[in-house]
Formats: C-alpha cells, structure tokens, sequence
C-alpha cells in the first residue's frame, strides 16, 4: 500500500474513532457507525445485528442505506450461520448472495460479515454490502476489521454513558487515549524505517495506557520472537539483548497467536510459569498479535511489575494499536522487499555486465562469487570445477570463506557420494541443506559439525548442457534459504557456467595461439636453415670439377621444391610433426619431374609404417632422401632406362629405418662410400650423421642399389 494511501486511511480511521467517542450512549454509537462504514468501505448498505447464542434471533440495533430504502423484513440464517457459529470474517460474492435468496435485496452485489464482540463475549453481526466490486477482496477485510475493532472500542466506551450520567472523568480519558492514538498513528504511517516505527509505537501505547512495561517483539525465520531495536520501555538493556522466546504450547503468546486476538494474564500465581512471565518477572501482561494477511509478524505486549487487572477497553486499545502497527510494518516490510530486490536487481545487472567484460579465468571465477554473495547475502561462496581425465572436483576459487568454513572445504572429499557437491551434480539439481550437520543425505556431518558452514546451497555449472562443476554458496549459520534465492542461484549459475566456459575457451587459444606463434617462429627458423643449407649446396656444386652451371641451378631449384613441399606439410594438421610417408611420395613426384621421367619409365613405390617426425628432423631427413631418389635416377636408372624406385618406412621403440632402393645397374664391384661418393652422397651421409645422430650405408648385389639410413627416435 502506497505511504500516501496509507496515511489517508489511518487519518479516516482515526476520524471515525473521535466521532465514535462523541455519541452519548449505544443508540447514538449505531447511528453513527452505519453511515460512517459505508463511507469508509465504499458500500451501499451496512446494517449491525444483535445475535448472541442466548439471543439467537437478529435483532437489528443499526441500518443505513445510501438509496434510502428501508431495512429487510427477516434475515437469512444461513448467511449468518458462519460467522454466529465460529466468530471469524465472512465474506459471500454476489452469485452466492444471490444463490441463498434470502436478503440478496440488501445489495446489489458481494456481503461481508464480520464479527462484534464485547467483553470477549460475541454479541452481533456488523452486515456491509455492494460497492463497485465483485468480492471483497482480502486488503478491504483488514480494512473492515479494523473498523470493527473502533466499533468494539467504542461501545466499551459508549456503555458507561449509557449507564450512568455524568461520568466525564471517563469521557475525558477516552477522548485522550483517542487523541494520543490519532497522534500516533499520523507519527507511525510517516515511518521510513522499523526503528522509528518500533520507537513510536511503543511510546505512544506507554503514554496512552499510562504502563511501565511495553515491547515489541519480531518473528524470526525459526520461529523465535526477538525484541525489535527500540522497540521497548522499561525492559533493562541486558534482557532485551538477551529476549528470545519461543511460543510454547498453552502459553499466553502461543494462545494470542491461535486466537488472533489482545488476551492478558490474569495475574494470579499460576500465571508465573508463563515464558512471558518469566522473562519478564512479572504476571500482569497484556499481549495483541501483529497480523498481516499471510500471519502474524510477532506481538506487542505491556506490562505492570505490580498486579494489574487489564480492563477490557485496555486489551481494544492495545489491539487497536497492535493492527496499526502491523499495517505499517507490512507496508514497510513491502516496500524493503521491493528495494532488496531492485538491488539484487542492479547486481545482477553489474554481474552480468562483469562478466561479459572479462575473459581471464581466474578474474571471472573471482567476479562470480563476489557477486554471488552480495546478491545471496552469504557468508561465502565457492567454485568447484572439474578437472583431469576422470572429472574430479576441485576447489578452484573460494570468496569470503572464513577460517573454520576453509577447514572444511580442505578436509571435505568432494568427489565421494558423500559430498553434497557430487549429489548436486549427480542429480543435476539444486540442492539446499539448512543444516548441514543434521542433513541425512550429507554423509560428514561430523565434520560439518566439527569444521563446515551451518548452512549451505549448491547448484550445478553447466555450459551447453555440458557439467562443468557446482557453485555453492555457505552461512555460518543456520539459515533457510527461499525459492527466491533458489530462483537468483540458478540464474546466476547459468550466467557463471557460460563465462566460466567462454574463459576456459579464451585461455586455450590464447595457448594455442601461444603455440602457433612459437611453431611459425620454429618454422622460420627452419625454412632460413634449409634455404642457407641449399644455397651452400649451390655454392659447393658451382666449385665441383664436371659440374655445369646449368645443372647445378637445375638440383637448387629441385630442392627448394621439395623444401617447399615438405614445410606445407608441416602447416597442416598438426604442426609440430610431419608425415614421412606422405613427404616422400611428394619429394619423389618432384624428383622424377625434374629428373625428366615419365611415370610409364619410372615407378615410385612407397611403403611401410606411417612415420611422425619434428619438423627439424623432418627437414634432415627430407634433404637425404631428395639426393638419394635423384642419385638412383640419374645414375642407378640412367635415361633410357626404365625401372623401379622404393622408398620404405619402418620404426620401433628405439629406432627410424628408411630405404630408398631401385632396380638399375648397380654399384661398381670397388665402390668404396668413403673415398669414391660424389657430392651428393657426401651431404647424405653429413646429414644422416650432424643432424640426424644415425648410420647411412649403400649396398648393391649385382642388379639393383639400396641406400639405408638408421637414426634414434
């Protein structure tokens, strides 16, 4: 309810309670409560009833209709059967008036009855009818109870008049509580906060009902009752810091609560073991709930250290109070509501906002759980990822965790069934546990006991239905956690999973583009070598006895071809290792090009293990066999010859043997590698022996040439 509305609606009530004081007895309090109800409601008729079980027949004290019509002939007993019976709120929609029959000529549309008491006695029926509404709805019956409660209050004060003439002493102090209640109420509807409320509140019902002892005390989430900040007079400062009751079964503020209703002890010796009574050392207590329309909020409650009778016009001013405060509170407590969730609100913004701005892992696992617990109000929160080829858990990050919760998390086993983590991940839901130390599905409740949070909730991160781990928020003590803040961990959890997920993503290419800059400098660096290498292999054939210049230009530009082509090997799939076998069928395809064979002369065979080497190695290998294919061409299948040429693979645990053998005329009977090799044989055997670390060897058995090279793996 807005402040504005709400302050409009005390000054009415309070209004209607000076014109309640001012009637000179009970026929005048009618007359002028009927007509007031139906302005205050917004009705079209209100009519009040007399109707006890000693009197069960309706007797009407009071009617007003805003057409002018007269009062019904009879009244329906099955409208007031309800409310005769059980003495609680009724309330009948135009369809069901209609549908009884009886009286549905009272209005046009909905009915509510309420209740009328008098000395906890009930003793009528207070009928409103019509309005531009199709029900009642559940605000407009708080709102018709409290005007039921003026009426009760002003017949306690209207019954002397009627009885005696001139009591104006008792006038004068019913005008004066009324004032001091006006006051009050106009100070407490402009409360901006529960402090000042509590403070006003217990203030003005002190000096209204001139009582020592006043308090209010809150409802907490267990149940207990705790006396609000400057919400006490006359309680000493170290029992109100140490109030804490809990409503026992037949005691006064478990009956207030039952009853909905201001009772009080009755000051006798048999009250004394009362909880309240205990606490407070004494048994004269008056005590009035704060109802709002889901339940009570706590009590109010005032006290005399000496015996004291409250007087029934005592318990309708507390209760009086007792409902404008309740209305207040509620309306306070809503509007808190709605500001605890606008800035949940602009956190989860920010939250979001954060994320999206950060693509480090470690910055955007810190960023998740310091806003997730500003957002949940927790303690601590932590992140579990897993991790290894098994998927383990492991704490990762942890926020505002405090020694004795960080013991815990050392000492807890998060990948046994025994962890809640693992249960959430394995049922792949939130699961929450308001007592970790008693919870039966958690298996280490002594350690939790011993060690860990009194209260925790646990949700799965996940990333394309993908689990990446549990985010978990902790309370060191004990708390409930709402579906509210199940709703807000979920979505946070959502939105931590996707950044968590974009973060690891951005970390592996950053390392692989770690890896790909290394490799193109590698690449480089070797491409630099195999061109220098090629260029003094030019220089050594331009200074070689029988060598033209034409055919030395013509073996440079066949190798750095076949350079070329065993480096865009390299560019492939995997860049640190090269195909050997794939690298000789292109080597040899250049080679026998360049050589001038056709494919019907010249057959290239290659076979064996699909050997991997680095891209260094490779290089070295690449380069002895590109001499080795064009020493078997040139010398081994010398034009017009026609043949086969083999290069084979294979490979163990310790070793790389390749072959590169053909089917031609063979090596001379003398052919000594170290003394008669030419140039081309001389780089193959340097290569094989600098680069390679291996063993080269030729061998020829009358047809036919094989090369072989051994090297380590």
């Amino acid at each position: 309810m807005e402040n504005a509305v709400l302050r409009e609606r005390l000054r009415e009530l309070l209004e209607f309670g000076r014109s309640l004081a001012k009637g000179s007895g009970t026929r005048d309090l009618f007359e002028v409560v009927v007509q007031e109800i139906c302005r205050l409601s917004a009705a079209q008729t209100c009519a009040i009833l007399a109707l006890s079980r000693e009197h069960p027949q309706p007797a009407l004290r009071g009617w007003y209709a805003a057409s002018g019509a007269g009062p019904p002939d009879s009244w329906s007993e099955d409208l007031l059967k309800k409310v005769f019976e059980e003495a609680i709120p009724v309330t009948y929609s135009a369809a069901e008036v209609g549908a009884i029959g009886a009286c549905a000529h009272l209005a046009e549309g909905p009915m509510a009855l309420l209740p009328l008491q008098q000395d906890q006695k009930f003793w009528g029926v207070l009928a409103i009818g019509g309005g531009e509404r199709t029900a009642f709805s559940a605000d407009e019956m708080e709102w018709l109870r409290l005007i039921a409660e003026q009426i009760e209050m002003g017949l306690q004060m209207a019954a002397p008049f009627a009885n005696q003439e001139g009591s104006s002493q008792r006038r004068d102090e019913e005008l004066s509580q009324l004032e001091y209640m006006s006051e009050a109420s106009r100070q407490m509807a402009a409360c901006l906060d529960f402090s000042s409320l509590m403070k006003i509140a217990t203030r003005a019902l002190a000096a209204a009902l001139h009582c020592p002892i006043v308090g209010i005390a809150i409802r907490g989430n267990n149940g207990h009752l705790i006396l609000a900040n400057q919400g006490y007079i006359g309680i000493d400062e170290s029992l109100a810091r140490s109030f804490h009751l809990l409503p026992m079964r037949g005691s006064l503020v478990e009956s207030v609560f039952s009853s909905r209703a201001a009772l009080a002890l009755c000051g006798d010796a048999s009250d004394s073991s009362d909880p309240l009574a205990k606490l407070l050392g004494t048994t004269s207590i008056a005590c009035a709930p704060l109802l709002e329309a889901e339940g009570s909020l706590g009590i109010i409650f005032m006290a005399h250290p000496a015996p004291h009778r409250f007087e029934q016009a005592e318990l309708a001013i507390l209760s009086t109070y007792a409902s404008q405060a309740a209305l207040v509170m509620s309306n306070l407590m809503l509007r808190d509501d709605l500001t605890k969730h606008l800035d949940r609100l602009s956190t989860f913004s920010e939250f979001t906002r954060t994320l999206a701005s950060s693509l480090e892992l470690n910055q955007t696992l810190k960023s998740v759980l310091a806003q997730t617990s500003a957002v949940l109000e927790t303690e601590a929160a932590c992140i579990l990822l897993k991790e290894g080829k098994h998927g383990c858990l492991k704490m990762c990050e942890s926020h505002g965790v405090n020694r004795k919760a960080a013991s815990w998390a050392a000492k807890e086993d998060l990948n046994k069934a025994s962890s809640l983590a693992a249960l959430c991940l394995e049922q792949d839901k939130i699961l929450i546990s308001k007592d970790l130390a008693r919870d039966g599905r958690y298996k280490n409740r002594n350690l939790a006991r011993e060690e860990g949070p009194a209260s925790c909730m646990v949700s799965p991160l996940k990333a394309k239905n993908k689990p990446l781990g549990a985010l978990c928020v902790c309370s060191g003590t004990l708390r409930e956690f709402t579906e509210y803040d199940k709703r807000l961990l979920a979505l946070l959890a959502d939105e931590a999973g996707i950044a968590i997920e974009n973060a690891r993503l951005y970390e592996q290419e950053k390392e692989r583009v770690n890896l790909f800059s290394s490799l193109i400098q590698e690449a480089n660096h070797r491409i630099r070598n195999s061109l220098q290498t090629i260029a003094g292999l030019l220089e050594m054939e331009l200074t070689e006895e029988g060598r033209s210049t034409e055919e030395a230009l013509r073996k440079s530009i066949e190798r750095i071809e076949c350079v070329g082509a065993v480096h865009g090997l390299m560019s492939r799939e995997n860049p640190e290792q090269v195909d050997m076998k794939e690298s000789n069928r292109r080597i040899g395809e250049i080679v026998r090009r360049y050589a001038g064979r056709s494919a019907e002369e010249i057959t290239l065979h290659i076979s064996g293990a699909r050997v991997m080497l680095s891209s260094a190695k490779a290089a070295s290998l690449s380069m002895a066999i590109i001499e080795l294919l064009d020493n078997a061409l040139h010398h081994g299948l010398r034009a017009p010859a026609r043949g086969r040429v083999m290069v084979s693979l294979s490979q163990s645990d310790r070793q790389v043997m390749v072959t590169v053998s053909d089917d031609g005329a063979g090596l001379p009977a003398d052919f000594d590698l170290s003394r008669q090799a030419r140039l081309g044989l001389r780089i193959v055997t340097g290569v094989v022996a600098q680069d390679l670390g291996g063993e080269f060897q030729m061998v020829s058995k009358g047809i036919g040439t094989t090369a072989q090279i051994r090297f380590p793996r």
